[in-house]
């Protein structure tokens, strides 16, 4: 049946670009934690142990209210994941989420493979 087809392929394609959207925002969502963690430390010029207790703390609070996820070796990941793709104060966000949006695929393929989120 043509009609049964059709929609089964109008939800699959829904379903999937869900997917990508969820990716996306995730990917992005990552990346701002990285930035806030980095900027915790930098403001406070911090030592080794204080930023390892910074990320030990926010750990611990993130597990409780959204479980797993955020574990030391994950925020650490986040942190590297900013360094590593960071862009300078002046550039805004919006050309960083849409430049994600244009290399979704092979980007999400590096982020996965190199910093094994969740």
């Amino acid at each position: 049946m043509q009609l049964l087809n059709d929609i089964k392929q109008i939800l699959n394609t829904a379903k999937q670009n869900a997917y990508k959207e969820i990716n996306k925002a995730m990917v992005y969502a990552y990346w701002l934690i990285g930035e806030r963690i980095v900027k915790e430390e930098q403001d406070g010029q911090i030592r080794a142990t204080y930023g390892k207790a910074i990320i030990k703390n926010l750990s611990e609070q993130l597990t409780v209210e959204f479980g797993k996820g955020f574990s030391i070796d994950n925020l650490e990941n986040m942190r590297r994941f900013y360094l590593t793709y960071s862009i300078s104060e002046t550039a805004s966000r919006n050309s960083f989420y849409c430049s994600l949006y244009f290399s979704q695929i092979a980007f999400l393929g590096l982020v996965n493979k190199k910093y094994k989120f969740m």
